[in-house]
């Protein structure tokens, strides 16, 4: 077996992942759990973890056994670091080979190992077949021809309990830094509830707005180059526009979908579905509404078009979404619901001076929620950085531990 080699490697043998390991294919047992391999590596029952984005399965065709000690590799989603150890005994797809060694290695290293090739491109520059946002390596042939570094077992347990300990570290440092996440998202919507929970609604939505505008129920047409952007829900998050989550378009789509009136600066973009709730001030004049995308075109006159998006966050708007969308989450905030939703309208002097409030107080509070997510972006490059490091040779765990 010929073996390909990774670029990154420097101080280590590689082997041919077909001569360390053997597939294995045993029966799902009748109403065993369902186990998942996850892209961060963990292979569990799928009962400890979000559901959301899975579905269960009709009937257990298309599954397989795992044990726990299993060595799990999902065929198409290796690309994302669908890798690992399994820790449970279950039923999982057959998407995924399920493998155990026949030589002595520490499948703790092989996973990091294959979770690293996988982020640097390695992996997908090797595939033999390519889907949209993964690589087919559902075939042995393939997935046992992908080179594993193999230094001796000794050092690949050093390696793995070397990568455990800072890891941990690592993994401490980014959990904490989401906790801080969550207390200052919890401390904004806090604010935003200050201002508005003590308020009774004498208004509704309709008197505050010149037009509720639907968006048009069809898909925008792509213009890569396009000057003009079709906004969608991935735009709009926590009051702020998120520019390029939208569609690129051309001046004509633009034209079409703003029918029945273009977006101006002072209205407001709200997201009726996935996510509902969301809103945002239109940025500029060269935008348009994609799909599940309202505007909001207020009127000036007697509306400060900041303190209606700020409103719209209030718990009570937001619980007023939720009552009247039958469930616990906002799924989908129906026209006549927004076009009636009661809301306070006080002075148009006390509007401005409300929003001013509420931009100065959430913007602190966005500006410290933003240097928590660039550390915990530059904790994952270092814990990728760190594990390639090791895995490939460059540089000697032993010295360091």
């Amino acid at each position: 077996m010929t073996v390909v080699r990774w670029p990154a490697v420097t101080g280590f043998e590689e082997i041919a992942f077909g001569r360390i390991f053997e597939k294995i294919e045993r029966p799902a047992a009748i109403g065993a759990p369902m186990v998942t391999a996850y892209t961060d590596g963990e292979v569990t029952l799928r009962s400890r973890r979000d559901k959301i984005g899975y579905h269960e399965a009709a009937n257990m065709d298309g599954y397989q056994g795992v044990e726990p000690g299993d060595f799990a590799v999902h065929g198409l989603d290796i690309l994302r670091g669908s890798v690992g150890i399994s820790d449970s005994s279950g039923a999982i797809t057959k998407v995924c080979s399920i493998c155990r060694p026949i030589k002595r290695v520490d499948l703790r290293f092989v996973a990091h190992a294959i979770r690293a090739q996988a982020r640097s491109g390695f992996i997908r520059a090797m595939a033999r077949g390519i889907r949209e946002g993964g690589a087919d390596f559902r075939r042995w042939g393939t997935l046992a021809e992908l080179p594993i570094p193999f230094p001796p077992f000794s050092e690949q347990q050093a390696i793995a309990d070397y990568l455990d300990r800072e890891t941990q570290q690592i993994d401490e440092l980014i959990a904490e830094q989401h906790g801080l996440i969550n207390t200052l998202r919890e401390r904004r919507e806090a604010v935003v509830d200050s201002v508005f929970g003590v308020h009774d609604a004498n208004s509704r939505m309709y008197a505050a707005c010149i037009d509720v505008v639907d968006c048009p129920h069809t898909t925008p047409e792509v213009e890569v180059d396009g000057g003009y952007e079709a906004v969608r829900t991935a735009s709009v998050r926590s009051g702020r526009f998120k520019a390029g989550q939208g569609i690129r378009v051309s001046e004509s789509t633009w034209s079409d979908r703003n029918a029945a009136g273009a977006p101006q600066m002072g209205d407001v973009l709200f997201t009726r579905e996935a996510p509902a709730g969301e809103a945002c001030m239109v940025p500029e004049t060269n935008v348009c509404l994609g799909q599940r995308m309202v505007l909001l075109r207020v009127d000036h006159s007697r509306v400060e078009g900041r303190f209606l998006m700020w409103q719209i966050y209030g718990r009570v708007v937001q619980d007023y979404f939720r009552t009247h969308s039958n469930g616990s989450t906002v799924s989908n905030v129906r026209l006549p619901i927004l076009r009636g939703l009661p809301i306070w309208l006080p002075s148009l002097d006390e509007q401005r001076k409300v929003a001013a409030y509420l931009d100065d107080q959430t913007s602190l509070i966005d500006g410290l929620i933003a240097e928590s997510e660039d550390l915990i972006t530059l904790s994952q490059e270092r814990r990728a950085a760190l594990i390639t490091a090791a895995v490939t040779g460059q540089i000697k765990v032993r010295t360091v531990v």
